[in-house]
């Protein structure tokens, strides 16, 4: 990912107030409430590949949902 997309997909992440977040392999991510994900047509085929075993961090809270940190690039 070139530096204008990365910062295309950053201004994204910040309108939607999703907090930016290296990845388990420290590629850029970003960490999205578990119920959010059905809002991005490209979690389907993430979640079906070998990346989301490298790059997938779920962060459980005991007072609300989970939330998870996944590549930058699914959102866009």
């Amino acid at each position: 990912m070139d530096s204008a997309e990365q910062q295309r997909l950053e201004t994204i992440a910040h309108a939607h107030r999703y907090v930016l977040r290296p990845c388990r392999d420290l590629s850029p991510g970003v960490m999205l409430p578990e119920e959010d994900v059905i809002n991005f047509p490209k979690m389907i085929d993430y979640f079906l590949s070998e990346r989301f075993r490298e790059t997938l961090i779920r962060i459980n809270l005991s007072t609300s949902g989970g939330f998870i940190v996944v590549p930058l690039d699914l959102i866009g």
